[in-house]
C-alpha cells in the first residue's frame, strides 16, 4: 500500500461516515419536527376550543362560535353564517382559509428555534408567529362576517 491510497482510504471513510451523521441528523430532525408539530397542532386546536368558549361565555353570546376538530384539521363556525375557516396540518405546516365569503387565510410552518433545540411556529418569512394573535385574528374575521 502506498502513502496516497492509505490517504485516499481515510479521506473516503471520513466522507461516507460524515453523510452517514448528515442522513441520521436529518431523519432526526425530520422525526422531531413531526413529533413537536403535532403536539403544537392539538394544542392551537385546544386554544381555539378555548377562545370560543370564552366568547360563548359572554352576555349574549351563547352559541356563536364553535369547532369542529379531528386529528388532521380543525373547522371553525359563526351562527348564523355560512361561511367557515378551516385549518388541516401535514407536512409541519398548518395552512388556515376562509371559505364561503370569509377572508382569512394563514400559513404556518413549523421550525426550528434558532437554537435548534427546540420546535416552534414560524410565518412565511420564518418569523416566530404567536398563535394566540392567529386565533384572535380568525375569531374576528368570522365574527365580522357574521354580522357579530
Amino acid at each position: 500500500m502506498s502513502r496516497w491510497s492509505e490517504e485516499a482510504a481515510k479521506r473516503s471513510r471520513e466522507r461516507r461516515e460524515a453523510k452517514y451523521i448528515a442522513e441520521r441528523k436529518a431523519q432526526q430532525d425530520k422525526e422531531l419536527l413531526t413529533s413537536k408539530g403535532r403536539a403544537l397542532w392539538i394544542s392551537m386546536k385546544s386554544l381555539l376550543v378555548r377562545k370560543c368558549e370564552e366568547f360563548n361565555a359572554e352576555p349574549g353570546n351563547s352559541g356563536v362560535l364553535w369547532v369542529v376538530a379531528n386529528p388532521a384539521d380543525v373547522t371553525l363556525h359563526c351562527e348564523q353564517h355560512p361561511g367557515v375557516i378551516t385549518g388541516t396540518f401535514g407536512d409541519n405546516a398548518i395552512v388556515f382559509s376562509g371559505k364561503s365569503g370569509i377572508a382569512f387565510a394563514a400559513s404556518l410552518y413549523m421550525r426550528f428555534t434558532k437554537d435548534q433545540m427546540d420546535v416552534c411556529v414560524a410565518d412565511d418569512s420564518g418569523r416566530p408567529v404567536d398563535f394566540d394573535d392567529v386565533a384572535n385574528e380568525m375569531i374576528e374575521a368570522l365574527l365580522e362576517a357574521g354580522g357579530w
